[in-house]
């Protein structure tokens, strides 16, 4: 899976949703004022799903590398891989760890610019979103509110 992005589900058949993008269109020779409207039919449930929750206040101060987490870029969220704690809990190198989204991303990114690398577990069950820190002895869950 690929960067997520803000989304709003426009209609629904069979197994499979009509979307629409709350992203701008733009690059150096194009721009639209029209959203991306595309079908999905998701392979899992956590390939479509809400926006996530807040990130719990712990989270920033508890991150090291080789922890999981989502960079905002682009009015989208990729994933990356924590590499260096430069400043606890403000500030860290990133790095994208699949060649196939962002291939030799590093970069230096503020906490506000970083969120953990939620999943959703879906609506039915006791709980509906988590994460895990690789070097932190805390896993979160959370119920969806």
């Amino acid at each position: 899976l690929g960067a997520r992005y803000k989304a709003q589900v426009l209609e629904t058949a069979n197994e499979c949703m009509r979307v629409q993008y709350l992203l701008q269109l733009q690059s150096s020779d194009f721009h639209s004022d029209e959203r991306l409207t595309e079908w999905l039919c998701p392979h899992d449930i956590d390939h479509v799903r809400p926006e996530p929750p807040e990130t719990p206040d712990w989270f920033y101060s508890c991150l090291q590398p080789g922890d999981l987490v989502e960079l905002q870029f682009a009015d989208g969220w990729w994933p990356v891989t924590v590499s260096v704690v430069l400043d606890a809990a403000v500030s860290f190198e990133v790095r994208s760890d699949k060649p196939d989204i962002f291939p030799g991303l590093s970069c230096t990114a503020t906490a506000s610019s970083l969120r953990p690398a939620w999943q959703w577990l879906g609506p039915d069950g006791e709980i509906c979103w988590k994460f895990a820190l690789v070097n932190c002895a805390t896993m979160c869950n959370l119920l969806s509110s």
